[in-house]
């Protein structure tokens, strides 16, 4: 039987770190998961580090030449079996009751076919913030932003979706756009903070995916 939730995680050169992500979904209290990592053409130690772990069956190994983090997460939702298709980042972490709390969510609110938020940011309170799209001299918690690690998608409105824009500026915040334009009410907020964002000096998972994170303009489900 298909799993619940399918746990895409894109990497790209991080083996020094990689363990804590995977981790995280392994003490999981809501075990009704399959993890699918996407190896974005590392050419460091990562696939040595993962060969351990290899052996749980819920999880699937999807090597690729480097295309970069979006392209990578697409891969990864591609090849996602389960219900549900969340992310997480190599280089963050859930708490234990994660995917419970999305559960939880989605039992709260039948209509939901795209959940997002529930965050909390680890790190120096500087890096807790970031410039605002509109108004770049402006800068907003980043808590407060459309972080597509936070995402849990019904797989079948992520077939609709056609999931991120990869050239796209802020296409997390694109993605979470569209999914307002095409079924407002299908768009859940959830604020239990159990997705653990790592915002410390040389962790981001991609520089290019930090640079991303916006405030999205629309009002909060």
């Amino acid at each position: 039987m298909p799993a619940f939730f399918s746990v895409v995680m894109a990497t790209w050169n991080r083996a020094d770190r990689l363990s804590r992500a995977i981790d995280s979904v392994l003490a999981q209290s809501d075990d009704d998961w399959e993890l699918i990592i996407v190896d974005d053409g590392s050419t460091d130690a990562t696939a040595a580090m993962v060969t351990p772990y290899r052996r749980e069956r819920r999880l699937v190994w999807l090597p690729r030449s480097h295309e970069g983090v979006w392209p990578a997460k697409n891969a990864g939702a591609a090849e996602a079996r389960g219900r549900w298709i969340t992310f997480l980042d190599s280089d963050d972490a859930y708490t234990p009751e994660h995917l419970a709390a999305r559960r939880r969510c989605l039992a709260a609110n039948p209509e939901a076919r795209f959940v997002h938020g529930g965050v909390t940011v680890l790190g120096p309170e500087p890096m807790r913030w970031v410039p605002d799209a509109i108004d770049p001299t402006r800068m907003v918690p980043l808590a407060d932003c459309a972080i597509g690690a936070t995402f849990v998608v019904e797989s079948r409105f992520w077939s609709v979706l056609g999931g991120f824009t990869p050239n796209r500026w802020a296409a997390d915040a694109d993605l979470l756009a569209r999914a307002m334009s095409i079924e407002p009410s299908c768009v859940v907020r959830c604020d239990e903070p159990t997705y653990l964002y790592v915002r410390t000096p040389g962790e981001g998972v991609c520089e290019e995916q930090r640079l991303q994170a916006v405030k999205p303009p629309w009002p909060a489900s």
